[in-house]
């Protein structure tokens, strides 16, 4: 069962699916929601080779390093740490609830 799992997540045109999935759902519900998700440009048949497109903005990793260093950024401002927190809850509950991706 472990291989399985693992197999399946080394399928590259599952990835594809997810994206396809996930922007048309969060365009869908929720417009307003301020999430993006790439878009595939190519798939091979084998699962081997994914191109998506390039999304700019901010890696949350990023910022949550800046902080950790103390590092002044955007996330000095409580209002948006709290907007913040808020798209990603919607976001995974949407996911988990609604869309009924686990």
């Amino acid at each position: 069962q472990f291989s399985t799992f693992m197999l399946k997540q080394l399928d590259l045109t599952v990835e594809a699916s997810n994206l396809e999935m996930f922007s048309e759902n969060f365009n869908k519900a929720n417009s307003s929601m301020p999430v993006k998700f790439p878009r595939k440009i190519l798939a091979s048949n084998n699962g081997g080779i994914l191109v998506e497109t390039y999304e700019e903005g901010i890696s949350l990793s990023d910022l949550l390093e800046l902080d950790r260093k103390r590092i002044p950024n955007v996330l000095d401002n409580q209002c948006f740490r709290k907007d913040l927190a808020n798209v990603g809850l919607r976001a995974f509950l949407q996911m988990v609830l609604v869309d009924n991706y686990c």
